[in-house]
């Protein structure tokens, strides 16, 4: 009989509108022994009140409020959720999101079944405005069937999912973090590290998750421009935190997008934008990569593409 706690750690800010319909996806799980931890960010509109309620409803819901000495973000309040868990596996959940109501069952009996410390399961969009890039049912996003689970599949983004997707074991959640200063791409910085730590995971070719898609998204707050130099800084980050115990493989693969993207972004950047760049790769990779990136511009400038600055960078790793 299968009895395990399961956390669902949910941050939240300014949902008033929509977190009941979330919250009532959970109620209606088939498997009821879970706790649902919701990480209020600072809201402004009436979610307190909504998030008050359904504590007053069901004991298993927990609400708490992100501490004063966390930087303000979802990253924060999902890592306070982790702090707070009890449960012997994790999943975390949007608070815009809906669950399928067995989707807890599902998961955790493949789960413990198979042996794995982690399942993947898919999501799906509804709600959908205007954005083409959907999850669905003949997105590619997920390659389950195509390319092995692992590390260095997973940093290529051979394989891609969401941060709702994984019911994983507290043992694991608990020996990483979300990146507190990430804005975007968070999943991709705690997957690639979930996978380095174990690559004992499973996936489930099943739809569990209902994304909801409106305006009000975080990824509709930014420009083309910021997003490209984003996913710069990102790969930069997310190389940093594991350099000490990835493979050469992996370290190569990020230096080749690093150089490959960065000359790219550069042209269309301020004076004031590049320049700040330029500090973080001199704070990532040192003094040297300054010589090889400004090379590198000017001979992309001139012939239009180069591999000065990846074959540099990937000579000199260590």
């Amino acid at each position: 009989m299968i009895n395990s706690l399961v956390s669902i750690i949910i941050p939240v800010y300014n949902r008033a509108h929509l977190i009941a319909e979330t919250l009532d996806s959970i109620l209606l799980q088939t498997y009821s022994n879970w706790e649902c931890i919701i990480v209020d960010d600072g809201s402004t509109d009436d979610t307190i009140d909504v998030l008050r309620s359904y504590c007053e409803k069901d004991i298993r819901f927990q609400y708490y409020k992100r501490p004063e000495d966390k930087v303000k973000g979802a990253n924060a309040c999902r890592n306070h959720g982790v702090e707070m868990s009890k449960g012997d596996y994790i999943n975390f959940f949007d608070s815009d999101d809906l669950m399928i109501s067995n989707k807890i069952k599902i998961k955790l009996t493949t789960l413990l079944e198979k042996k794995t410390d982690y399942v993947i399961s898919k999501t799906i969009d509804f709600n959908h405005p205007n954005s083409s890039e959907t999850f669905s049912e003949t997105s590619t996003n997920y390659n389950f069937k195509t390319y092995p689970l692992n590390h260095y599949n997973y940093v290529c983004q051979q394989l891609n999912w969401l941060t709702p997707d994984a019911l994983m074991a507290s043992k694991l959640v608990k020996q990483i973090r979300f990146n507190e200063k990430l804005l975007r791409g968070q999943e991709y910085n705690f997957y690639t590290k979930l996978t380095l730590l174990s690559e004992n995971g499973c996936f489930l070719n099943e739809f569990l998750t209902k994304r909801r898609m409106h305006n009000h998204s975080i990824k509709n707050q930014f420009t083309q421009t910021e997003i490209d130099i984003h996913a710069v800084k990102l790969r930069m980050i997310t190389l940093t935190e594991i350099y000490k115990k990835t493979s050469k493989e992996v370290k190569c693969w990020f230096i080749a997008n690093i150089a490959r993207n960065i000359t790219r972004v550069s042209m269309f950047l301020s004076p004031k934008e590049e320049a700040l760049l330029i500090i973080d790769l001199y704070k990532f990779f040192g003094f040297r990569s300054l010589f090889y990136y400004l090379t590198s511009r000017k001979l992309k400038i001139i012939f239009g593409r180069n591999e000065f600055m990846r074959l540099r960078l990937k000579k000199s790793l260590r």
